[in-house]
């Protein structure tokens, strides 16, 4: 693979580097879709994005690009329904939008995989939080199963970098110039990939472990099929979201107060082949 293919063809080197830089400093995971591709195959989905109703814009002008996005296309918890603002990383809100996409996708974990996003469209998984909030005594086996693979990939990936490179010289990396950046962040990209081709069976295992919460599936190249909106004050959400309610409306929609109609929808799309 070659460097370009690291970068968006939209973005400089130098507008994506300092991001990049920080990402390795902390020896994030980088998910990007050309090597996912190359690794797995190309699969599709179909998936669902909650969140709140600002947010639905961006997600309708992100559609069939490279860019990733947190998903679901599992869950036990119905917390899920109650929104996220933000596309990348979840958060609750109140009014929630639930848009239903059929895509592309990269990694799928059986838990929240704790992501960062990168403006260049890839994901980087955060092995500290994985570390940090699934080491502690009542983990769950799925979650286990994600902290011994997440953390020794980080670990794998450390150990590789170290050999070639001194901490200082890693942690002073912002400070040296551009083509110093590019080497070093392209050797990062290389030595990440080869460490995660060692994991393939555990990533599988983890895509088809059975959530215990709801599961994270990072999507591309989709298409937007619907919108569900879920609010206790229809009247409310159409004085006060006319704007994002315009931008809804070019898509089949509903506007529900009850956890069922989105219970069923869903488990509609669960059934279909993509």
């Amino acid at each position: 693979m070659t460097f370009k293919n690291y970068l968006n063809e939209n973005q400089t080197l130098e507008e994506s580097s300092d991001e990049i830089i920080n990402f390795i400093n902390k020896f994030y995971i980088p998910v990007s879709p050309k090597f996912w591709e190359e690794l797995f195959g190309v699969k599709e989905t179909f998936a669902f994005v909650s969140m709140e109703p600002y947010r639905a814009s961006s997600l309708i002008q992100r559609q069939n690009k490279k860019n990733q996005i947190s998903a679901f296309t599992d869950y036990k918890s119905t917390s899920i329904f109650w929104g996220a603002n933000d596309l990348e990383w979840g958060r609750r809100g109140d009014d929630t939008v639930i848009a239903v996409i059929k895509g592309k996708y990269t990694l799928k974990t059986s838990e929240d995989s704790y992501s960062e996003y990168e403006k260049a469209g890839r994901k980087w998984i955060d092995p500290n939080s994985i570390a940090m909030l699934y080491s502690i005594v009542n983990t769950n086996k799925q979650q286990k199963m994600l902290y011994d693979t997440f953390v020794s990939i980080r670990r794998d990936i450390e150990d590789l970098v170290y050999s070639k490179y001194d901490s200082d010289f890693i942690n002073e990396l912002n400070n040296k110039d551009n083509k110093t950046k590019q080497k070093v962040i392209k050797d990062y990209f290389d030595m990440s990939y080869e460490v995660i081709k060692k994991y393939k069976k555990e990533l599988i295992k983890i895509s088809k472990n059975k959530t215990t919460t709801y599961n994270e599936i990072y999507v591309y190249d989709y298409e937007i099929k619907e919108f569900i909106i879920f609010t206790d004050d229809k009247d409310y959400f159409e004085d006060n979201f006319k704007d994002e309610l315009k931008v809804i409306k070019k898509y089949p929609f509903v506007i529900t107060d009850k956890i069922n109609d989105i219970k069923t929808t869903i488990k509609k799309y669960q059934k279909l082949k993509a």
